[in-house]
């Protein structure tokens, strides 16, 4: 967990492996390979984020990007999703004539 921290790893995706494992603990007390359950704390989290740009600001920030980052921007904009997210978008989730993408299963590289 150090590691992942000193590596610039949030504590809410570190929280969320340590969900995984406590799950996996969970299974094999339940299997009767394990007597008892280890403490697993959580990490705390930083609260949730607060303030949204208003269109005429996101337009007046647009405008200030250079070209080949606007269609990027304009997508996570409209879309609400994170930039790793974005960037690993596949065109076998893209379906241009339903105007749809379709975002995959969370991933702990993202």
């Amino acid at each position: 967990m150090r590691e992942r921290q000193e590596g610039k790893t949030g504590n809410a995706a570190i929280n969320h492996s340590l969900a995984l494992l406590r799950g996996m603990f969970n299974i094999a007390r339940m299997d009767g390979k394990i007597q008892f359950m280890p403490v697993v704390r959580l990490l705390k989290e930083p609260p949730a984020r607060k303030g949204f740009v208003t269109r005429a600001q996101f337009e007046n920030l647009l405008s200030k990007l250079r070209a080949h980052l606007r269609p990027l921007v304009t997508f996570l904009y409209y879309c609400g999703v994170r930039v790793g997210e974005a960037t690993q978008i596949e065109w076998s989730q893209v379906d241009l004539q339903g105007a749809l993408i379709r975002l995959e299963g969370a991933n702990e590289d993202i």
